[in-house]
């Protein structure tokens, strides 16, 4: 909190977040009884199917930005981590390709996700993707 320490201020504040936030036992066997469920019905949805994702609700924020994203009092979180978690939390392989670039000219992507064992679909998409909006283009923005 005084800033007189070798840890980073913001590795600190992700670790005094993260604890303030930590589920109960009652709440955590909840979240465990959604996943058994939720699994299931994600691989029945995917059958045949993909899901096209935002990578983040806006082009690359400065290093550090992210972390008082995630960890704010105000919990925006629960609006924006969706985009970047769905697939670790469900296990999906997942694509990202880019798509364009932002007012800075910094690059946009998308995911494509799909059901394991479909990921020829996912690549396939995302050469069609690419193709379409000129593939990568490396920034030339340090922040």
């Amino acid at each position: 909190m005084t800033n007189k320490t070798n840890t980073s201020s913001d590795l600190s504040w992700a670790l005094i977040g993260a604890n303030m936030f930590k589920p109960s036992h009652k709440r955590l066997k909840e979240v465990e009884d959604i996943l058994k469920h939720g699994h299931r019905g994600v691989d029945h949805h995917l059958d045949g199917r993909l899901i096209v994702f935002p990578v983040h609700h806006t082009s690359a924020p400065k290093h550090g930005d992210l972390y008082k994203e995630i960890f704010s009092i105000t919990k925006s979180y629960l609006k924006y981590l969706p985009y970047v978690t769905y697939a670790n939390v469900w296990g999906l392989p997942s694509l990202t390709v880019p798509i364009g670039f932002d007012e800075n000219n910094l690059p946009i992507g998308i995911q494509i996700m799909g059901k394991v064992g479909n990921e020829d679909s996912i690549f396939n998409l995302g050469k069609i993707i690419e193709e379409k909006f000129n593939g990568y283009q490396k920034s030339t923005l340090i922040d």
